[in-house]
């Protein structure tokens, strides 16, 4: 947006902007076309947000490719993909979806290790030691029960650091994603949110700036005309309100006929393009 701002304010006509325009719609359409090709062409499950999946997982649905390493690097690179193209999304539902996959593959590192000593303990007398301590210290990670406890923590703190709320990442799971929620893992994942937004803040060199989004700063000077300058605009408010609802029914009922006449996958891809350039 910054360069945006920047190369129409050095436009001095809109005959003039229209090139930037032109380049900037281009650049959206080249990074949501291969957003959208990652889905269709290579891990389809990586399609949406990924809450759906990880609420389904926790409640006892086998999801088909839910921690794979495709599914893992096609949300990463959709979520930077898509968000930068400039369309109204967010990461925050991807970010929950690749924190459940961390937390699932947490618990994929003790078989791992133990192959990987197993087949190097005949070599070297410490890789056996490995291959011994990691059977009876971290085998009991590889159940069934702790791979949901450590999805469940995963998918809190990707939320926790999308908003910057450790506490909401807790809430979060607790209240809308997982259906089994044992007194032990309260404590365990508000540690876990906190040391996520803590890196998260350290890596921004600001420790007061602990989440993904930033909603500028709120901090200015006062002014006392602001409820007499919104009553004013009160009306204005209303008519962008219906129009805004006028053209979302519009939106809908188009969308659904590209469903029902236009069910190839590769229709999809048209789909984004046409909302890229819209």
């Amino acid at each position: 947006s910054i360069f945006t701002d920047k190369l129409f304010l050095e436009s001095n006509s809109i005959l003039s902007s229209l090139p930037i325009f032109g380049l900037f719609a281009i650049i959206n359409l080249i990074l949501c076309s291969a957003s959208c090709l990652l889905c269709i062409a290579w891990v389809p499950e990586g399609a949406g947000s990924g809450i759906p999946e990880v609420k389904a997982y926790l409640n006892g649905v086998r999801v088909k490719r839910f921690s794979s390493v495709p599914l893992f690097v096609v949300k990463i690179l959709g979520t930077i993909l898509s968000v930068s193209s400039g369309l109204a999304i967010g990461m925050e539902g991807p970010l929950v979806h690749i924190g459940a996959i961390v937390g699932a593959s947490c618990t994929k590192l003790p078989s791992l290790i133990a192959r990987t000593a197993a087949k190097l303990g005949f070599r070297c007398g410490c890789f056996k030691w490995l291959w011994s301590w990691t059977k009876e210290n971290l085998s009991h990670f590889c159940l069934a029960a702790e791979r949901r406890d450590f999805v469940s923590i995963g998918a809190s703190v990707g939320f926790a650091a999308s908003f910057g709320a450790p506490i909401g990442g807790l809430l979060f799971v607790l209240d809308d994603i997982s259906s089994y929620f044992g007194k032990a893992l309260f404590l365990r994942t508000l540690v876990a949110n906190a040391i996520g937004t803590f890196i998260l803040a350290c890596s921004n060199n600001n420790l007061s700036n602990y989440s993904i989004i930033n909603l500028g700063n709120s901090l200015g000077e006062p002014n006392d005309l602001i409820f007499l300058n919104r009553f004013e605009e009160l009306p204005l408010y209303v008519l962008v309100g219906i129009m805004g609802g006028i053209m979302g029914g519009l939106f809908c009922q188009i969308y659904e006929f590209f469903q029902r006449h236009y069910q190839h996958r590769y229709h999809l891809l048209l789909q984004v393009m046409i909302l890229s350039i819209i």
